[in-house]
C-alpha cells in the first residue's frame, strides 16, 4: 500500500503517512481528505464486522462495506507552527551534498567535498538549507572568510533550494 500525502490548511505538503496514521488523523477530527483528490485512494483497511462506531457524515464516502478506504491525500484543518517545520527540515551535511548532487558550487568538482557558509558564520551566517553549499577544499579554502562576491566566486547553481528540491524530492515517488 503506498503512503497518504499530509498537507496543511495551506495546501503545502508536510509528511507521507501510512494508512493507520492517515485513519487516526481522519477520525480524531484534525484532517480531512483533500478535495482535489477526485477520488483517489492508495488501499484500505478492512473495518471490524462488530464495530459500533458511526463515522462522521463526511467519513461516509471513505466507507465501502467493510472497508475503509484511505484517501491519496489529506489535508490538516489548522494551520501548522512553522517552528514545527523548521525543527523537522534541519539541514545535515548528506542532505546539502546530495541537493547539489555531490558538485562544489563554485567550480563544478565532485573531489575533496565540505560544506562551505555563503555567508560566513564569523558575520551571523547561519546552518540553514539557504546558507550552506557544496564546496571543494580548494575553493573553499579560497573563499576563506568572505562572501561569494567579496571573493568572486560565483555560485554555479543560483537556485532556492529551500523549498524547490524538498518538494519535488518529496513528490516524486506519487
Amino acid at each position: 500500500m503506498q503512503n497518504t500525502i499530509l498537507i496543511d490548511s495551506y495546501y503545502i505538503p508536510l509528511a507521507k503517512l501510512d494508512a493507520k496514521r492517515t485513519v487516526i488523523m481522519l477520525l480524531t477530527g484534525r484532517a480531512v481528505p483533500a478535495e482535489h483528490t477526485n477520488g483517489k485512494f492508495v488501499g484500505h483497511m478492512k473495518l471490524n464486522k462488530n464495530r459500533r462506531f458511526t463515522f462522521p457524515p463526511h467519513l461516509q464516502e471513505l466507507v465501502n462495506g467493510d472497508h475503509f478506504m484511505v484517501p491519496f491525500c489529506i489535508r490538516l484543518l489548522h494551520p501548522v507552527d512553522k517552528k514545527f517545520l523548521k525543527a523537522r527540515t534541519a539541514p545535515s551535511r548528506n542532505g546539502i551534498l546530495k541537493r547539489d548532487r555531490y558538485t562544489c558550487q563554485y567550480c563544478g568538482s565532485k573531489n575533496q567535498l565540505t560544506l562551505d557558509h555563503v555567508v560566513p558564520k564569523s558575520r551571523g551566517g547561519q546552518d540553514t538549507w539557504d546558507n550552506l553549499v557544496t564546496c571543494c577544499n580548494p575553493c573553499n579554502n579560497k573563499k576563506a572568510n568572505r562572501t561569494p562576491e567579496e571573493a568572486g566566486m560565483p555560485i554555479i547553481s543560483l537556485k532556492d533550494y529551500s523549498m524547490s528540491e524538498s518538494y519535488s524530492d518529496f513528490w516524486k515517488d506519487f
